[in-house]
Order: structure tokens, then sequence, then C-alpha cells
């Protein structure tokens, strides 16, 4: 008995489409990712203030080209937590406040948007995760305001776990 090609055509199809499925099934549904934000609004000036006791643990305030202020005083820390695509809002002053969103993975790297409207700062940028970086040049009174924001994986979703393939 001889098999047309359309027949083997259409078995193959089928049999390709059933391995696809059981491989799958098996899969575990990607985990969303979310994020902790802690962001540290520091006013920096050249009045002879010192560093708020509150900062004394961050060295970037003591080297270029922060070093160059004489004064730093926290006026701001807000938390935020965010998932995959989603904007936060962080009051920093009465006049500004921060909108950053979390724009996902880019590598090992966490993507975000950081936003002061209207039209002060919008920048996008590739964070690692845990380490605090400082967007700055906000006018502010006599001086002008420092973000320091550090983002890292939410301890309450678990990493994503690969896929498991078929015994």
């Amino acid at each position: 008995m001889r098999l047309h090609a359309s027949r083997l055509a259409v078995g193959a199809a089928a049999c390709a489409a059933c391995c696809a499925w059981l491989l799958l099934a098996d899969a575990a549904p990607a985990a969303a990712v979310e994020i902790d934000c802690d962001v540290l609004c520091i006013w920096a000036t050249n009045s002879e203030t010192g560093i708020d006791s509150a900062l004394a643990d961050i060295p970037e305030l003591k080297k270029p080209p922060f070093a160059g202020y004489k004064g730093y005083k926290l006026i701001a820390n807000p938390k935020l937590h965010l998932k995959e695509g989603e904007t936060g809002t962080a009051p920093l002053t009465p006049d500004h406040k921060l909108e950053l969103t979390f724009k996902g993975l880019a590598g090992d790297k966490l993507s975000l948007r950081a936003v002061v409207p209207p039209k002060k700062l919008d920048t996008t940028l590739a964070a690692p995760s845990g380490k605090r970086f400082f967007l700055a040049g906000l006018a502010h009174k006599d001086g002008v305001l420092l973000l320091g924001i550090s983002c890292a994986r939410s301890a309450t979703v678990p990493p994503p776990v690969a896929p498991v393939a078929p015994k």
C-alpha cells in the first residue's frame, strides 16, 4: 500500500504539533518580574551644613562630582514596588515628583525610565540590580536635588524557573 505525499505531510504536521503541545504543557509559566526601589532625594548646597547623618554611609557624596558641595540633606526617602511595565510615583518635594517606570530586564540589568515632570528630567537607563545610581541637576532653593536610586528584584517574587524538558 502506497501513502501519498500529502498524507505523509499531514501526519508529520500532526506529530510536530503534538510534540510541541507536550513540551509547552510541562513548561512552567514565566514568573512576573517585580522590583523594589529605594529613592533618596538629597538637597545639595554650598552652605557649610555638612552631610546629614542619614546620608553618612554614602561614599559617593565625598567624591567628584558631588564633593564640590558643602551641605547635603535628605529631604525624602520614598520606596516603590513595581511590576514590569508599571509606573510608580514618588513624592520628592512639594514642587517635584519622580515617575519611575520598570520597563523590564535588559540582560542582567533593569531597564528603567525616570521622569520628573514637567520636562525637568526624562531619561531611560539600564541599571545593575541592587546598585545605587544618581541623577542630578534639578534646581532646588539655593542648590540642586540629587536622586540616589537603587532597585533590585523583589524578594517576594521568585526568579523565573527554566522549563523542564519532558522525560
